[in-house]
């Protein structure tokens, strides 16, 4: 009806509104202190628990690789190696490389979660209108994308270069010799350089120039944001008003 005037709660569900607002405001304090907890203790086990499993993980399945290595080294010297020497080398060479995985995975981990935790608290205001590219998820699958691509890539390549390449080039053992001797010379560096350019094909590109670019940036954004405060102040009156001339 028109005119028709608000009239406050009745006691009782004010009441109940009452406890209902003070139990959350205690479970949002609680979801604080355990969160605080557990980060404690995360920090406290992630690490080994990322070097252990993807270590663990790759000694379990490694073996299935030896049955290709047997059939690549026929022809070579290393004809007659059997398959069980394969599967051992197999497991304990994967381990040892995954176990490479598993830290430069929880580093890069670490950096992401830190850069996204910057990110969000920046332009927290705005989220809105401003949402962060990605979420946890693809960081610590992307983490670990990225680890993997670094350690393997640059030790698949040594091992081509080192195991395979001089006997392809020639067949005399003494040059064969040197030119291994040569080639691992050069090793450190031609990993390192490895590593800086998937390091570079794979930074957080947008994450990392939005938040070193956060003050021009929330510039623009605050004069967004008022005209989208503006304008949802105008659509709010509307509805109001709707509701207030509404005869029903």
């Amino acid at each position: 009806m028109k005119g028709r005037k608000n009239r406050s709660l009745p006691v009782g569900v004010q009441a109940v509104l009452t406890v209902m607002h003070w139990l959350w405001r205690a479970f949002q304090i609680l979801d604080a202190v355990v969160v605080r907890l557990l980060r404690g203790v995360i920090r406290t086990v992630y690490l080994p628990l990322a070097i252990a499993v993807c270590s663990v993980g790759a000694y379990l399945f490694a073996d299935r690789l030896a049955p290709y290595l047997v059939d690549l080294t026929i022809g070579s010297f290393l004809e007659g190696v059997s398959l069980s020497v394969w599967e051992r080398v197999c497991r304990w060479s994967l381990a040892i490389t995954f176990a490479g995985v598993g830290w430069i995975g929880y580093k890069r981990h670490q950096e992401l979660s830190k850069l996204r935790s910057q990110h969000e608290f920046t332009f927290g205001r705005y989220r809105e209108l401003f949402a962060t590219p990605g979420s946890r998820i693809t960081d610590f699958l992307w983490a670990y994308l990225v680890a993997t691509l670094q350690v393997n890539v640059p030790v698949g390549l040594m091992i081509f270069i080192i195991f395979v390449a001089p006997f392809l080039i020639t067949e005399n053992w003494l040059f064969r010799f040197f030119l291994v001797f040569f080639l691992m010379s050069g090793m450190g560096t031609f990993l390192n350089a490895g590593a800086a350019v998937l390091m570079e094909t794979f930074r957080p590109r947008r994450l990392e120039a939005e938040v070193q670019g956060a003050g021009q940036i929330k510039d623009e954004l605050e004069k967004q944001y008022q005209q989208y405060l503006a304008e949802k102040e105008t659509r709010e009156r509307a509805n109001d008003s709707e509701l207030r001339n509404n005869d029903w």
